[in-house]
């Protein structure tokens, strides 16, 4: 068991994370951790998609490693083709727990040992034409909890979360981009999808009222409706939004 000490979400790590930017990385930090797995693979995500990462997982599944797999029910009819595909290669797969949503999280972890995060979906189209992020991260203490909460959802049961510097949704991860945002001093960058939640709009308009230099980059309202508003309200507010 790992004794957790990073329970304040800029604890320093044992070990760093490794962040790339995709499309640039492609699909390596996430076929290098797949491919290693000896022991037990577990993934979590809301669109899974053709091309290296599932090919990756159900080649696992093939050669014996328990693979347990969490799919976005609200992406049924994107995810049931590859439902039937992972279940065929041997893997276990369930649905998210209808009491989400969304199931939004891309996680794997992989023996216990490496965990894969992203902020953009598996299919190969994907990762190879959208701005998205993805961390690798080899700390045990982050991977221990990214274990346990997949347990957990798998187990459809609440997670216990009393200790850890990540940002988990719905337990503390808005109170904590509340609280990055409301430390900055004299400068804020928001990269984002969509910029709809007001109490996030408040607390960077906050920031701006108070002579940081606010720059917000948010994904082009044809895609996303929310961000037309978010760009006007900023306006407001003397500030502006580009689009990616």
């Amino acid at each position: 068991p790992v004794t957790p000490t990073g329970c304040t979400a800029l604890a320093p790590r044992a070990v760093p994370l490794d962040v790339a930017a995709l499309p640039d990385a492609k699909e390596r930090p996430f076929v290098d951790a797949i491919a290693a797995a000896k022991k037990s693979l577990r993934v979590m995500v809301y669109q899974m998609g053709y091309g290296p990462i599932l090919d990756a997982i159900k080649a696992r599944a093939s050669a014996g490693v328990p693979v347990r797999v969490i799919l976005d029910v609200s992406q049924k009819d994107v995810n049931q083709k590859y439902m039937d595909q992972l279940v065929a290669s041997g893997a276990q797969v369930l649905w998210s727990d209808p009491a989400f949503t969304y199931m939004h999280a891309k996680v794997i972890v992989a023996d216990d040992a490496v965990a894969v995060i992203s902020t953009g979906n598996y299919s190969q189209s994907y990762l190879l034409k959208e701005r998205n992020f993805v961390a690798t991260d080899r700390d045990p203490e982050d991977v221990a909890v990214l274990g346990a909460l997949f347990d957990a959802d798998y187990a459809r049961k609440a997670p216990s979360l009393p200790c850890t510097r990540l940002l988990v949704a719905p337990v503390n991860a808005k109170q904590r981009i509340l609280d990055l945002i409301a430390s900055a001093k004299t400068s804020l960058v928001v990269e984002s999808m969509q910029l709809a939640d007001w109490d996030v709009r408040k607390a960077i308009g906050a920031r701006k009222d108070a002579g940081v230099d606010v720059r917000v980059l948010l994904a082009s309202p044809s895609w996303i409706d929310a961000n037309a508003d978010a760009a006007t309200w900023l306006a407001s507010r003397g500030g502006t939004a580009r689009w990616l």
